[in-house]
């Protein structure tokens, strides 16, 4: 009898299973069909989850959705705080005409202000510095 590979499209379960039948019963009350039946369509895993996903208590499939979700959860966590950032600036630049995305600058507090005299300074100062980094890594090359 051949080992059939099912997937819950409700609740994500994958299961293995020794049987000869295209659909079984899955513990959510579903029925699951076996991957590349005709009557399963799609090609690899697509879920239509309703409320949230439970995670498989044992297996390698139950480790790889654990760390994709710690993954996305992270992800979007960091591009919160991007956005966060880029709302600030946007802000900035639009509460005062005159400054330029040049002249913004992170303060201590976290938050961004138009610093025009302090940005020059802090560029031509990276200029410079980069402009050694430059001069040295062309010295050692000699």
């Amino acid at each position: 009898m051949p080992i059939i590979k099912f997937q819950c499209n409700s609740c994500g379960l994958l299961q293995r299973r020794r049987t000869k039948e295209q659909s079984i019963d899955c513990s959510c009350g579903k029925t699951v069909f076996a991957e590349g039946s005709p009557s399963q369509t799609s090609v690899g895993f697509t879920s239509e989850v309703e409320g949230h996903m439970k995670v498989q208590t044992s297996g390698v499939e139950s480790f790889d959705l654990n760390f994709d979700r710690v993954i996305g959860e992270e992800s979007k966590q960091k591009w919160d705080v991007i956005y966060k950032r880029q709302r600030n600036k946007w802000d900035l630049l639009q509460n005062k005409p005159s400054s330029t995305g040049y002249d913004i600058m992170r303060l201590p507090d976290g938050n961004y202000d138009s610093l025009p005299s302090q940005a020059q300074v802090f560029r031509e100062k990276r200029q410079e510095t980069m402009r050694q980094i430059k001069t040295q890594n062309s010295n050692n090359k000699e």
